[in-house]
């Protein structure tokens, strides 16, 4: 039997359309259902019961989204349908009792116009272990719901300008010898080489304010964001066998990132316009990130690195005009050295989401930010007194900017 239905058969309007589309696949986490040319629906899993299951749970939230179906649809509905009560799995899909304020954002325009309150947080300092880390949600980024997050991002980052960043790459192909130079430029140039020949596989951000608030994006639960981009073929594409294995071990899936992966040109146009970049206001935080900041300044201009080390960082500083790299400050902190988790285990850190993957790295990287500001306050010491400089890279060449950060 054909279970391929036209979304306009569905709903009411185009916008309803693509609404009810980007639900499904978003709350899958990769596309449960691709549209062709003639805008039919065709679901992947065959399983044409849990469409309905969901359709059923759209209609049972009172005054929602009811509006965006069709009388085919309730008719549906009303036939027998609602006899069908939503599995777990048909629940799980949409997440509708912790997300439906922000799906309903994404139609309706910000959250002021929805008469919901601002984004609530919850600080970072606090997180500790006796704490659920089902509050915090990683929110997967695919091609198809690659615009409704950055809605939601472009909602937030006022509130909460600090961006921690992380990324998963295809690890070094071109590397130093033993006679190779060791200063910085002739590090820049092995770095070069490697990020111009190579692609990214995963980027994530987290957001938070100067006290390490996380944002909630209307939803019940804490947001962080990965994106998962489709550039990169280990079938062609040059890798380090030991990256590429430690990748796969983590839960990275190859073949979903170059079917269903995001295109690096609408990242760039939308990260661009989001005002988390070339914003003074902003703040990147990141640990040990030289390879981090080239992949993604790479992928911002759409040209390959600079040929020179100071030109480099002449374009960092035009898109990240504050930075950090937590790696290079820890040179200035007492019994502190190592790598990320190690670092955040003596802080009292802990892990949210799968080591080696990129969404969960930035959130540890956030929250290890936050308490050694701590640290260094007790120390006598200022932590805005290294920002600017990226651990391996350009001390001759940058300037380090005082950050805003409260003393």
């Amino acid at each position: 039997m054909d279970y391929s239905y036209s979304w306009s058969s569905l709903v009411k309007s185009k916008k309803g359309s693509s609404f009810l589309s980007g639900i499904i696949r978003q709350h899958t986490y990769l596309p449960s259902a691709t549209a062709d040319e003639d805008g039919k629906c065709a679901f992947l899993t065959g399983d044409f019961k849990v469409a309905l299951e969901l359709a059923y749970c759209l209609e049972s939230i009172p005054g929602n989204l009811s509006r965006f179906f069709t009388k085919d649809v309730s008719n549906l509905l009303s036939s027998g349908i609602q006899t069908i009560k939503p599995t777990s799995r048909a629940v799980d899909m949409l997440e509708w009792k912790s997300s439906f304020t922000c799906v309903e954002s994404a139609v309706n325009g910000p959250f002021e116009e929805d008469g919901v309150t601002a984004p609530t947080a919850m600080n970072v300092d606090s997180i500790d272990p006796k704490i659920d880390p089902n509050d915090i949600q990683i929110r997967e980024v695919w091609g198809c719901n690659l615009e409704f997050e950055f809605r939601l991002i472009r909602s937030i980052v006022d509130e909460f300008p600090f961006v921690a960043m992380d990324t998963e790459y295809p690890g070094i192909v071109i590397k130093h010898t033993e006679k190779t130079d060791k200063s910085s430029e002739a590090r820049y140039q092995v770095m070069r080489a490697n990020v111009n020949m190579l692609h990214l596989i995963q980027l994530g951000l987290t957001f938070s304010d100067e006290n390490g608030n996380l944002p909630k994006c209307g939803t019940s639960k804490f947001c962080v964001w990965q994106f998962n981009f489709k550039e990169f073929d280990p079938r062609k594409d040059a890798y380090a066998e030991d990256s590429y294995t430690l990748l796969l071990q983590s839960g990275i899936n190859f073949d979903n990132h170059y079917n269903h992966g995001v295109e690096a040109q609408a990242f760039s146009e939308l990260l661009t316009s989001s005002g988390a970049v070339l914003n003074a206001d902003a703040t990147w935080i990141t640990f040990h990130s030289g390879y981090d900041f080239a992949y993604l300044l790479k992928m911002l201009t759409g040209k390959m690195l600079p040929m020179m080390e100071y030109d480099y960082f002449e374009l960092m500083n035009v898109f990240f005009p504050t930075y950090y790299d937590i790696k290079y400050a820890l040179r200035f902190a007492n019994n502190l050295h190592g790598g990320l988790s190690r670092i955040a285990a003596k802080l009292d850190v802990f892990r949210v989401g799968q080591q080696h993957q990129a969404g969960s790295d930035s959130l540890l990287t956030c929250s290890t930010f936050h308490k050694l500001k701590r640290v260094f306050t007790d120390e006598g010491k200022y932590l805005g007194n290294y920002a600017g400089v990226l651990y391996g890279f350009g001390l001759d060449f940058v300037e380090r900017p005082i950050s805003p950060l409260p003393r």
